[in-house]
């Protein structure tokens, strides 16, 4: 609740507000963002109930509390504390109501309190000098009446049940009353409390536009006052996970003229609860907009509301990915009130297959007679980017298309772009994985979703597993009845939802749901491409139902997966041996059976499985585009977690084979030990039949926490760097036991490669492996991320690597939290920040940093003439920027990118002046010009210099050093000691450059 307003006496567009909860906040209304906050930290409770500025000083404000507790006018220096003021004006005897600062005279200030006084306060004796009488008698009268009612409380003559609410506030507030008593009273304030809460209705009505604006409402069972309601969105107050599962009811149900459909949800109380609901429409109207009345009503049943609000939810999200996949973006725009004739849709898809596939290609069809034949000869001559998947599914989302101008998108990126079905974090019980299963399999069509949820809702027992297994016994005895068929018309097709990603992951869908859900794998969708069921409770008996669908999709000659991630579950040997040969890259006709002997395949369609099938006249389509890019397969799979073997890992990768086009192994957590290194160094050094390295395209591989020890990491990167003709550009090794010789090792091999990510943390490299580190990093010049975290690096392996990043300008990122550093460490820091024209995100959290030391690097980072940093984690930089003088103490509560980003306003002003002063110096001195002359031009006309050493220098002066630190700051720019560690004489220092 706002107590008072105050417009700032010297800056027009600051103003203050305070408020009940003790809270001040000072807003700039040009950012339209508070400035800073005033809380007091030993009352932070008190209500404040006025405040004025000082008439001639902008920073100095005056508060007041109306707690008769602490009835005292608080002075605030806002350029000191926003947690303490200066000072306390103590004289009233009850909570203060308003106040006044004198215009012609900053030094008097007048009060006036609930005690009946009015007060003039001589602000340099910080006294009440004078008193100005009161004539009205009333509040005389309130505050003997006030007495009378403590006395009578304190004899037991008061009858708390006949005082209201607001009396009860008021006695609770009197002094002298006793713990006993301020218990009763607050006992008898929370019944009120709860009685108003059951006058509260169980129902409630709300009339809201197809947009979701509130039109008009009914007493609400939130508590929420109706008029407060208008105008705002009916949403707002919904819980975050029932948003999804009211806009599908809304917009396929309701507004489809069937009001009957029911949604549970939680909205959130005037006090801040949840509260569950179950909404229906009863109504719909048409003036002054169209729209629907709502009735929503209190749930009896919680069980009920949370078991139909997640069947809801995952209805939604199935209903949502559907006709992504199906309709593209455009899902969702059409209410149903308009229709389009079917053929014009069709061609207009068409045209925009072409569309997108001619600009894959970089060809124009605007004057070709035959766009579909040149499309075909240019795929056919290699210039598809995805190696041929031009015509992507209809309704697609076109995943060859090239974004933002680039020629090629990174992996990851596109194994998830396309239609998504994103379940992630919901735990799926066995009815739910049923119902999944039937829409990805194509056996529940999406328009025949909502009826199979609200006969199973609405049965007794709402038995959402008879249901599914209901739907599909019917589905099997229509897909039996087609060998019955006498014309391709009356057969009943399955036309599985053309989804590119799923996304299962911490659903603990477990053997059983791996066993259901594995149907789909083999299901018609050739767009599949990604599968994630990470961390899900899969035991090798669900994995090896995995292998079995991932086998029959190989039958049915679909497209293989190109991205796989089991991470967090069970492979065991038997597993890894038929997951390699699932996944495989080699053509089916290539495998061979259990018996070793080659099976025989042909070219044909006729031989794959599935002919007869009800689904085969759509096979042979999918067949065809497969069979024209036999080079595609897996590129991604993640296996963290999963307690492979070594000798399981030697199985699964024997079993993709050495042509594989995997780009992105990831093995993290799974403690193989440099036995697990020894394994897949021999599977890399295999030699392949075409001379060409195994696993040609893998550029990045993680090996992190599984205990390679130096004697494995050496191994791994001396078979890393014998792939001459494979670039690695991600190698991450967090985590395992390394020291200096595996570091050394690491940064000999992999000098050739051009790495774009080094992983590091977590080990032992020390001073000495961080020192050789430094001296590989100039000869590595696509190094953009470099982690060196809890590596047990000292001042020595800083200040080298330091040194070595000056002249390393490719680097972004760099994370070296964990290792502890002095202030010689945060000195040659600040140097390097100052000039790396790049290094965006520092990561230094628990690096023990002392106040002096987190100037220096601040320093550094402001000194900066583009000043590049934007994420800094490990201590906020406001503070340190106030120490220094580079920031006003009211914007010290602002976030590390906020403070950036106002330096690099400012920094850029200060490009300008710098451009002037050039622009003059040249001017009048057009012969020569060096840089001694520039600095001493900016110096005279107010501009900081351009030498980053000198604005780093300026601003470190203004930090009050001690002579521990100057020492540290002279061995760092100076040689100031010889070998035993004498101090030579200022004539022989020697400059580091």
């Amino acid at each position: 609740e706002i107590t008072d307003v105050a417009w700032n006496s010297q800056v027009p567009h600051i103003l203050a507000s305070s408020a009940a909860n003790g809270t001040v906040v000072v807003w700039d209304l040009r950012q339209r963002k508070p400035w800073c906050q005033l809380r007091c930290e030993s009352n932070s409770s008190s209500p404040v109930s006025a405040m004025a500025w000082n008439p001639t000083q902008g920073l100095h404000m005056m508060t007041a509390s109306s707690d008769d507790r602490s009835p005292g006018l608080k002075l605030w220096d806002l350029r000191s504390s926003t947690t303490m003021p200066l000072t306390t004006l103590e004289g009233h005897t009850g909570g203060v109501l308003s106040l006044d600062w004198c215009p012609h005279d900053d030094t008097l200030m007048m009060s006036c309190g609930k005690d009946n006084r009015t007060l003039m306060w001589d602000l340099y004796s910080l006294q009440a000098i004078a008193e100005i009488p009161n004539e009205d008698p009333s509040g005389g009268q309130q505050q003997q009446q006030q007495h009378q009612q403590q006395q009578q409380q304190q004899q037991g003559q008061i009858n708390l049940e006949d005082l209201t609410l607001e009396e009860l506030h008021e006695m609770i507030q009197m002094e002298g009353l006793t713990q006993e008593q301020q218990m009763q009273i607050q006992a008898q304030m929370q019944l009120l409390v709860d009685g108003e809460d059951d006058e509260r209705p169980e129902e409630h009505f709300l009339t809201i536009a197809l947009n979701g604006t509130i039109l008009g409402a009914t007493e609400m069972v939130t508590g929420f006052p109706p008029s407060g309601l208008l105008m705002t969105s009916a949403f707002d107050s919904v819980h975050e996970d029932d948003l999804l599962g009211m806009h599908a009811i809304k917009t396929h149900f309701w507004e489809r003229d069937q009001p009957d459909v029911e949604v549970y949800l939680r909205r959130r109380t005037i006090e801040g609860d949840w509260i569950w609901l179950v909404a229906k429409v009863v109504s719909y109207i048409d003036s002054p907009v169209p729209g629907i009345i709502v009735h929503e009503a209190i749930v009896k049943n919680e069980n009920v509301a949370v078991i139909v609000s997640r069947i809801t939810r995952i209805a939604s999200l199935l209903l949502q990915a559907v006709e992504s996949s199906l309709f593209g973006s455009e899902v969702g725009n059409n209410t149903g009130g308009d229709s389009v004739d079917a053929s014009q849709d069709e061609a207009v898809e068409i045209q925009a297959m072409l569309l997108n596939a001619a600009e894959n290609l970089g060809i124009d069809l605007s004057n070709s007679d035959n766009p579909l034949r040149e499309l075909m000869e240019a795929a056919a001559n290699g210039d598809s980017m995805w190696g041929g998947d031009v015509l992507t599914s209809r309704g697609g989302t076109g995943e060859g298309r090239a974004r933002d101008g680039k020629k090629s998108m990174d992996i990851v990126e596109h194994l998830k772009s396309g239609a998504a079905l994103d379940l992630s974090k919901i735990i799926l019980t066995e009815g739910e994985v049923k119902l999944v299963t039937l829409v990805l399999t194509g056996r529940l069509q999406i328009e025949d979703l909502g009826p199979l949820l609200y006969l199973a809702l609405n049965s007794p027992e709402m038995d959402l597993v008879a249901a599914t297994d209901e739907f599909y016994s019917l589905s099997e005895q229509q897909l039996k009845a087609n060998s019955h068929a006498q014309s391709p018309s009356e057969m009943v097709l399955l036309q599985p939802p053309p989804l590119a990603v799923i996304n299962l992951s911490f659903t603990d869908i477990g053997d059983y749901g791996m066993e259901t859900l594995s149907e789909f794998l083999y299901a018609d969708n050739a767009a599949l491409k990604t599968l994630d069921v990470g961390f899900c409770n899969i035991s090798p008996r669900g994995m090896m139902s995995l292998c079995q669908g991932l086998k029959k999709r190989n039958m049915r000659c679909l497209p293989p997966l190109q991205g796989l991630i089991i991470s967090g579950n069970t492979i065991s040997y038997e597993v890894a041996v038929q997951l390699g040969i699932a996944l495989s890259a080699e053509p089916v006709r290539n495998k061979r059976g259990r018996d070793g002997r080659r099976l025989s395949f042909t070219n044909n369609d006729d031989d794959c499985e599935g002919r007869d099938s009800p689904t085969a006249s759509q096979s042979n389509g999918a067949t065809s585009a497969y069979k024209s890019n036999l080079s595609d397969g897996l590129k991604l799979l993640y296996m963290g977690s999963t307690s492979i073997s070594p000798e399981s890992l030697n199985a699964l990768l024997s079993g993709l084979g050495p042509s594989c086009p995997l780009q992105e192994l990831r093995l993290q957590s799974n403690r193989m030990g440099p036995k697990g290194a020894t394994r897949l160094v021999e599977f890399l050094e295999t030699k392949s039949d075409n001379r060409q390295p195994v696993l040609p395209k893998l550029h990045r591989l993680d090996m992190s926490y599984n205990e390679l020890g130096d004697q494995g990491t050496s191994k791994l990167t001396r078979a890393i760097s014998k792939r001459a003709k494979v670039n690695m550009t991600e190698v991450s090794l967090s985590g395992n036991y390394m020291g200096s010789k595996g570091i050394e090792s690491i940064m000999n091999k992999l000098l050739q490669h051009k790495l774009i990510t080094l992983n590091l943390d977590n080990n032992s490299i020390g001073d000495q492996g961080c020192q050789l580190v430094a001296a590989s990093l100039p000869s590595i010049g696509t190094l953009t991320r470099l982690n060196l975290a809890f590596n047990d690096i000292g001042c020595r392996g800083v200040a080298t690597l330091m040194r070595s990043l000056v002249g390393c300008e490719s680097i972004t990122s760099l994370g070296l939290s964990g290792n502890v550093m002095r202030i010689s460490g945060a000195i040659a820091m600040g140097f390097t920040l100052a000039q790396h024209p790049r290094l965006s995100v520092l990561e230094l959290d628990n690096c023990c940093l002392s106040q002096v030391a987190q100037c220096h690097i601040v320093a550094g980072i402001i000194s900066n003439r583009w000043v590049p940093m934007k994420v800094m984690y490990g201590f906020r930089a406001g503070p340190p920027m106030v120490a220094i003088g580079a920031l006003e103490i009211m914007a010290q509560h602002m976030s590390n990118e906020e403070c950036f980003r106002l330096r690099r306003d400012i920094q850029m002003k200060t490009l300008l002046k710098w451009m002037e002063n050039n622009r003059a110096s040249q001017s009048e001195n057009p012969s020569f010009l060096t840089n001694d002359d520039l600095s001493r031009a900016n110096d005279m006309n107010d501009a900081p210099s351009q030498s980053a050493y000198l604005r780093m220098l300026d601003w470190l002066g203004r930090i009050p050093f001690d002579e521990s630190e100057l020492m540290d700051l002279r061995k760092y720019f100076y040689d100031v000691s010889d070998r035993d560690g004498e101090v030579k004489s200022d004539m022989n220092l020697k400059h580091r450059g």
